[in-house]
């Protein structure tokens, strides 16, 4: 190692040359270099993982997000639904927000003989316990959102941004 060492001292010029003249092609091809900077590029096929991500797209219109997410057993009550929906009235005023869901900025859609109704999923947080524990009974037999904008057991909940 001693020996390569004072041969690349004795003959720096001659090692920085060729460095250099080696790094050349590659220096000039560099701006033709194309770089992929979207997940998409990415897939395997029938993975369970690329299928969720794909129905999410579908869903959110986006691949960019977050999420936040609450853990709470008492999440169906006043105060956490308030929170909620406080969080994403903040988050849906920001300009660089595209779309919020969550479990209170969500659409219901219910379907009848001859027409569709479509209205706010909470229009209004319940005062009662007995609304709601009737709304958490509603959103956990809900397959929209049980699943995905809450847990199935109703003890948590997410913000999708």
């Amino acid at each position: 190692m001693k020996l390569f060492s004072h041969w690349i001292l004795k003959y720096r010029r001659f090692c920085l040359i060729f460095s250099v003249c080696l790094s050349l092609p590659f220096i000039a091809v560099a701006p033709l270099t194309k770089t992929v900077d979207n997940v998409d590029y990415f897939k395997l096929e029938n993975d369970h993982d690329r299928l969720f991500y794909e129905e999410f797209k579908t869903e959110f219109e986006n691949n960019e997000f977050f999420m936040i997410v609450f853990q709470n057993n008492q999440l169906f009550s006043k105060k956490y639904l308030n929170l909620i929906d406080a969080i994403s009235n903040d988050l849906e005023a920001l300009s660089e927000v595209n779309k919020i869901k969550s479990i209170t900025h969500v659409d219901d859609t219910l379907g009848y003989d001859d027409f569709f109704e479509v209205s706010p999923f909470i229009p209004e947080i319940p005062e009662s316990l007995k609304e709601l524990n009737q709304l958490k009974d509603k959103a956990v037999a809900n397959r929209l959102y049980a699943g995905n904008l809450i847990s199935k057991s109703g003890d948590a909940a997410a913000i999708v941004v």
